[in-house]
């Protein structure tokens, strides 16, 4: 804990990109949920702009197109009790980690920069692909509601499908989800891959 947090998210999306650059001439799929969402549109971004082959498909999964304005408070502000339930409410996270306070003593920091890192993100250009895009979302998550999610078929001239599920924001924790991503894997045609050498920009 001792490096300092990344304080942007486009800046967290190139060293993403360009860490995975050596295995981007195989077959290879991005999925990213809520601010992991953004996160993937933006790796994505970088790779593309970078003329390395994008991702044979790109899932993205609780999280409303970057070009639509969030609706969310800044959460990052809130008082650690305030933020606690917060994600109590939420879901996904035990109950029992909730209250371990060491615990969440060392984690509230590093929730609170990933929730900065949402609520400070301006896309710098709208970025269309030829990436097929799969979005998932949970149809009780208030957070995304069924036409904004349909927004993100902008975003690609590629195949687009909108999947929703009965649950909340984490939704994707039902096993049969997981399978539905996986059989959408195994579906998938190849491309044919071939290195492309580039020298990445300074952050």
């Amino acid at each position: 804990m001792k490096e300092p947090f990344v304080n942007s998210l486009h800046a967290l999306a190139q060293m993403i990109a360009e860490a995975i650059t050596p295995f981007t001439n195989r077959p290879y799929a991005i999925f990213g949920h809520s601010m992991g969402a953004l996160l993937a549109y933006e790796v994505t971004a970088e790779l593309v702009s970078a003329s390395y082959p994008g991702p044979v498909q790109l899932f993205v999964s609780g999280a409303r197109p970057p070009f639509v304005p969030q609706k969310d408070p800044d959460i990052s502000a809130f008082h650690d009790a305030a933020l606690l339930d917060h994600l109590s409410q939420l879901g996904g996270t035990p109950e029992e980690i909730l209250r371990d306070r060491s615990l969440m003593q060392f984690y509230l920091p590093v929730l609170r920069s990933d929730f900065r890192l949402v609520e400070t993100y301006r896309p710098h250009k709208p970025h269309q692909f030829q990436v097929p895009l799969t979005v998932l979302f949970g149809e009780q998550d208030q957070a995304t509601p069924k036409a904004d999610m349909r927004l993100w078929q902008l975003v690609t001239t590629g195949d687009f499908t909108s999947r929703s599920y009965s649950g909340g924001h984490f939704f994707f924790s039902d096993r049969h989800v997981i399978q539905d991503v996986y059989s959408s894997l195994k579906g998938l045609e190849p491309k044919s891959y071939q290195p492309v050498e580039k020298k990445w920009r300074e952050l």
